[in-house]
């Protein structure tokens, strides 16, 4: 399946490494290449395990890195593992130096600039993120319940990922309305 995707790609195929309930996806590719690629195959990736009811969160990191077999070592997979448990939602967030690889290139559509990320910790830096949806009337409500009960610590998770969901529509439907009345 991730040969589907991968089609038209511009950039060598990701590999693909599985470590328990973690998977890491390592490219070879100039910054805002890699970055952009593992931005469509995330938002990709997010709504179609969603839809197996596999709710999963994440981090997009850049820099150096060393693997053999299923051992990954370097600052860049560091970097990622500590900033994917430093959120509370299902998504998947740029790491600083994702962000700073990129610079003042001209940020991919696929990452949205969203303040409200959600840190287990106060972080009010980070705010570029993969752009995702998943409509709420497919079912999200069903899926989210099913993974109950509901505790503290688990219950902001998804609250938080509808939040995101709902900010993510309110925008879509004003740039559509802006969109509409532009064109009359």
């Amino acid at each position: 399946m991730l040969d589907k995707f991968c089609s038209t790609c511009t950039c060598n195929l990701p590999k693909v490494l599985s470590i328990s309930d973690t998977i890491v996806f390592l490219t070879d590719a100039e910054s805002i290449t890699a970055l952009s690629f593992h931005a469509q195959l995330c938002s990709w990736i997010l709504e179609y395990a969603l839809s197996k009811k596999l709710p999963l969160r994440g981090a997009i990191s850049y820099g150096e890195f060393t693997e053999s077999d299923n051992i990954m070592l370097g600052p860049a997979i560091d970097e990622a593992a500590a900033w994917h448990e430093s959120t509370d939602w299902i998504g998947v967030i740029l790491t600083p130096s994702a962000k700073m690889y990129v610079r003042n290139e001209k940020i991919p559509y696929i990452i949205d600039n969203y303040d409200n990320i959600p840190f287990k910790k106060a972080n009010k830096t980070l705010k570029h993120c993969v752009d995702w949806s998943f409509r709420i009337e497919d079912g999200l409500y069903d899926i989210f319940l099913e993974k109950g009960p509901h505790m503290p610590e688990v219950a902001p998770k998804y609250l938080n990922t509808l939040e995101f969901l709902k900010w993510r529509y309110k925008r879509d439907n004003a740039s559509e309305i802006k969109t509409n009345t532009a064109a009359r």
